[in-house]
């Protein structure tokens, strides 16, 4: 009789749980999302919203793996302008991660919805599975500020009410710097009118697109000390340029001009203009550095991937071979490579006709890609430079911000948003709160924090331009002390919530051979033991010695 009591309860309470949700939001729960390799039972949803009547803006919204009705909710947008935020859930912050197979997903025990609500668009349409039901217009800053808010309406309204009183937060990195504020505008007017009625706390983000002028005064100086640009060119630009100050406070951006119909960056034909753009522009996009993380390098020659195979033909071939078991749980960036393939695995898994119609996206056939090359090329750029919008926000709301950087992306660096932080702050009469100091993730710097009033900046140490991709460990940690101990303004508190790995499933858990297939050699059994031998060694010797 106990028994039954218990399950009678238990179905209540889940039929209980089932009656919150919307009609849309119940139409938009996935019951089976394929081939997830580890325990999971955080509820997901996905589908549309609706801005307008023209666009369907694709979503996916993740509870929080800890406690789904009281945690926050996040908002989570990716840049470009283009790229897509189903591709940051895949490949950066969210639970799940693409295995080389392309076919499965691997855990990954930093996911942001390990602590918050987590949602995730694809904005402006027609990035990713978003899209257009009548004709297609050219998105700019302007236009998808007022759709991403509008989105935020339906969202709010029709899908997930029950967030409303929620703690709300806007987050995202690179272009997200100017979507995130110009969206920010609209929220603190809907605000005004009684039109917003979300529980809007703050912002947060990470190597943001918020200043050109800064960012191109700031990239000459950062590209000499890091060995990028030699002392001949160093002296050209300091005769050419800067005769009558010093090489950090020279105005470069004053010899660039931008082009209208492109929004590229151009020269204005002077000395020190054509120079600059060299520097700026050629020298960072035209090598073969990889200017979002100068310390990444990704190795795609056919020896290379031909000498990688022959030494793991071998043990594939012995154990059910799982890449989720050879990431380093001690370390916050051994991912076995992944920052240079995962983004084709996700495009390989979101492509597979049965996890589209898992996930309901609703155009047959359809090949998704994590950019949106229509959006790329014809995106209409407006915003350069932030100062004013940030202005208004800290003048016509109380929202907390957070700005935060790693510290080896040259495309948005690390000082171009100290020099922005700064100037905000001395506008608006921000009292900064102690010396620069370091915050510390397991025991090691992590990067270093200022705390003004309103706006915190941290760097985050050996991270490019991918932040949660890159040092995931402290991306997490991060967000965790600003959406739950902001006013001690200490960075340095460990994450409340364990990131030990799930089991896996029985299907996937690797299989080794105790014993030598039938038809094997004395010599063939010895090569695969040695091989499972030098695998298991190298195993331990990577968590012991490699751990960053």
């Amino acid at each position: 009789m106990q028994i039954l009591t218990s399950l009678l309860v238990l179905i209540c309470s889940v039929f209980a749980c089932q009656a919150q949700l919307t009609a849309r939001a119940q139409a938009d729960l996935i019951t089976n999302l394929p081939d997830v390799t580890f325990s999971y039972s955080s509820r997901v949803f996905g589908g549309y919203l609706k801005p307008d009547s023209t666009k369907q803006i694709y979503y996916m919204y993740l509870e929080s793996q800890r406690s789904p009705d009281n945690d926050p909710l996040v908002m989570w947008f990716e840049g470009g302008p283009g790229c897509s935020g189903i591709g940051s859930l895949f490949m950066y912050n969210g639970p799940f991660r693409g295995n080389k197979d392309g076919q499965t997903l691997y855990e990954n025990v930093f996911a942001w919805n390990k602590l918050a609500n987590v949602l995730y668009i694809e904005s402006p349409a027609p990035v990713g599975f978003s899209h257009f039901t009548g004709n297609t217009t050219i998105p700019n800053d302007d236009s998808t500020a007022v759709d991403n808010y509008n989105t935020l309406l339906d969202f709010f309204n029709y899908v997930m009410p029950n967030l409303k009183t929620r703690p709300f937060y806007l987050s995202g990195h690179s272009y997200a710097g100017a979507y995130i504020p110009t969206l920010t505008i609209q929220i603190i007017n809907g605000m005004k009118k009684n039109e917003f009625s979300a529980n809007f706390q703050g912002i947060l983000i990470g190597n943001g697109v918020m200043s050109e002028k800064r960012q191109h005064n700031t990239l000459v100086p950062i590209m000499y000390y890091h060995g990028l640009i030699g002392s001949s060119m160093w002296n050209k630009l300091k005769n050419a340029c800067c005769q009558a100050t010093c090489m950090t406070e020279c105005d470069f951006w004053s010899h660039m001009v931008i082009e209208p119909s492109t929004s590229n960056y151009d020269s204005d034909n002077s000395l020190c203009g054509n120079l600059t753009w060299i520097t700026t522009e050629f020298d960072q996009w035209g090598t073969p550095n990889d200017m979002y993380d100068i310390y990444q390098d990704c190795y795609y020659s056919q020896s290379a991937r031909n000498h990688r195979v022959r030494g793991l033909n071998l043990i594939e071939k012995s154990i059910s071979f799982t890449d989720g078991a050879d990431q380093n749980y001690d370390s916050t960036d051994a991912h076995n490579g992944f920052d240079c393939w995962g983004s084709s695995m996700a495009r390989q898994y979101l492509n597979r006709p049965d996890v589209q119609d898992a996930i309901h996206v609703n155009m047959p056939n359809f090949t998704w890609s994590s950019c949106s090359r229509f959006v790329e090329d014809n995106y209409n750029r407006s915003v350069y430079e932030l100062d004013d919008i940030f202005d208004f926000i800290l003048q016509n709301s109380n929202i907390s911000i957070l700005i935060f950087a790693g510290d080896v992306d040259l495309v948005c660096n690390f000082m171009m948003q100290e020099l922005f932080v700064n100037d905000v702050a001395q506008k608006n009469n921000l009292i900064l709160h102690g010396d620069r100091t370091p915050w510390m993730f397991r025991g090691r710097i992590a990067g270093y924090q200022r705390i003004f009033d309103r706006i915190h900046h941290l760097t985050v140490k050996g991270s490019g331009h991918l932040v949660p991709l890159e040092r995931p460990g402290p991306a997490l940690q991060m967000l965790a002390n600003f959406l739950f101990n902001r006013n001690s303004a200490n960075y340095s508190i460990p994450t409340p919530v364990s990131t030990d790995p799930q089991p896996l499933l029985p299907q996937y858990q690797a299989q080794v051979p105790h014993t030598c297939p039938p038809t094997g050699t004395a010599q063939d059994c010895s090569k695969i033991s040695s091989a499972l031998m030098i695998a298991s060694l190298f195993a331990i010797l990577s968590s012991k010695f490699f751990s960053i």
